[in-house]
């Protein structure tokens, strides 16, 4: 992913889907661009080539999935009200306010040069 300012927030979240259409969501995690390397450690964006971000706090559970499901990644603003808002400018995120505000887009790099995996630990079905 590349984004076009110093710091913005992620939400990524896995969902199956039914073969009805219907979905499920199984996990989420969520990432301040900053801390993509370090979570103790930031480091605003200087780039607008890609950068990897690993999300690898998911909260998933047991669940079987059942044949004909697949799996859907969602990769998505973090817009809650329970987490400080992040006005993208790359300032103290504690103090900033909307003047400080900056629109940012964000582009998601799938491809031969840009691979994107999602890994899912896969246990025995229940017999």
């Amino acid at each position: 992913m590349s984004i076009d300012q110093p710091d913005t927030d992620f939400r990524v979240s896995v969902a199956e889907i039914g073969v009805d259409g219907g979905s499920l969501q199984l996990a989420t995690d969520s990432m301040r661009a900053r801390y993509r390397e370090d979570p103790r450690a930031q480091k605003l964006i200087r780039t607008t080539e890609p950068l990897r971000y690993d999300f690898r706090h998911f909260t998933f559970i047991s669940r079987q999935i059942r044949k004909g499901h697949r799996l859907r990644l969602v990769i998505g603003p973090l817009n809650s009200l329970f987490w400080q808002k992040n006005y993208n400018s790359g300032g103290v995120v504690a103090v900033e306010s909307m003047r400080d505000a900056r629109p940012v887009t964000v582009r998601l790099f799938h491809d031969e040069t840009h691979p994107s995996a999602l890994y899912v630990p896969l246990g025995q079905p229940v017999t």
